[in-house]
């Protein structure tokens, strides 16, 4: 708008400028011819004044078109985006569900690794825990409820498009199962029965933690469209290692229990040949009492027979006979 009224004031100062000339040629041409020279340069002058102001104006002219074009380019920008920005209901209420999704992860989760001071204190806090308990089944347990923890920060992340955050939670999980694997690898040395009721429950907190390593990978399955393709490769290699540390500890569990099965049986086969052996000694002592009690029996029938025996009167004579 500047410039247009800056053509303005040009043209009205190009007008004033050829009608002062011509008035003054008028008036100066009924004086003395003497003047006219004088007359005729100041009219030069003024000509070549208002060339420049033409100039001057026809160039302001195009910059106030240029402005002009420009700024209907701009309206018509301003209008596609206010177009763009128009939301559907259905695009409005995926929004909406994905928010409370990125809030329900959030809470989930606690504290992120995005609050690099409160996550620090938060797994400062776990590792106490951990090493205030001895129990080495305890111990998996409990590494594996951190590690389940550190799934919940991997999927808050990603929710929340902070990859570089959620591989932080991804290298700690790395970190955690593998210190679980260490407390499964020491279970065995106890009761048998005990370690495999503990090593099959670790079986089941790894399955659970399969079941949201599933959740992450469909939550970045949901994001990709969103993604360029270099966050998408940097998602799926951090996801892939991950679930490559929870396949290690379920094969890894999964060994640990065969063997502790073994021990079980071993166990059982001993304690059955025991009691086979005892079962087959308790045989021999049977017979052998049997036997005595046999003998003894014969031994008190003989006895009874030679008192009964040696009480007997002996045969006498019948008077009248021989």
């Amino acid at each position: 708008m500047k410039k247009i009224a800056v053509l303005f004031v040009a043209f009205l100062l190009l007008f004033s400028a050829v009608a002062f000339a011509e008035t003054a040629a008028e008036s100066q041409a009924q004086e003395e011819p003497e003047a006219e020279g004088a007359i005729v340069e100041d009219a030069e002058e003024l000509d070549d004044s208002a060339g420049e102001l033409a100039e001057e104006a026809e160039e302001a002219s195009e910059e106030a078109e240029q402005e002009i074009e420009d700024a209907v380019e701009e309206a018509e920008d301003a209008t596609e985006e206010v177009i763009e920005a128009e939301e559907t209901p259905e695009e409005a209420e995926e929004e909406t569900e994905e928010a409370v999704e990125e809030a329900e992860d959030a809470e989930s989760a606690g504290i992120t690794p995005d609050q690099p001071v409160l996550w620090g204190l938060k797994r400062a806090m776990e590792r106490i825990s951990l090493a205030l308990t001895f129990d080495k089944a305890a111990k998996a347990q409990k590494g594996l409820s951190h590690a389940h923890q550190r799934l919940l920060e991997v999927q808050a992340m990603i929710s929340a498009n902070k990859l570089d955050k959620a591989e932080k939670a991804a290298q700690a999980y790395d970190r955690t199962m593998a210190e679980v694997q260490k407390n499964v690898g020491a279970l065995g040395n106890g009761d048998a029965e005990e370690d495999l009721e503990d090593v099959e429950g670790i079986q089941q907190q790894i399955q659970a933690q399969e079941q949201q390593l599933q959740k992450i990978k469909e939550k970045i399955k949901e994001k990709k469209k969103g993604m360029s393709p270099e966050v998408q490769a940097a998602a799926d290699a951090l996801v892939a290692a991950v679930d490559g540390s929870s396949k290690e500890a379920k094969v890894f569990a999964e060994q640990k229990k065969s063997k502790i099965k073994v021990k079980i049986k071993a166990k059982g086969l001993e304690k059955q040949a025991r009691a086979e052996t005892q079962a087959e000694e308790g045989a021999g002592e049977g017979e052998e009492a049997q036997e005595q009690e046999r003998a003894e029996t014969a031994s008190a029938a003989k006895g009874a027979e030679a008192a009964k025996t040696a009480g007997k009167p002996e045969s006498l004579p019948v008077p009248g006979r021989g």
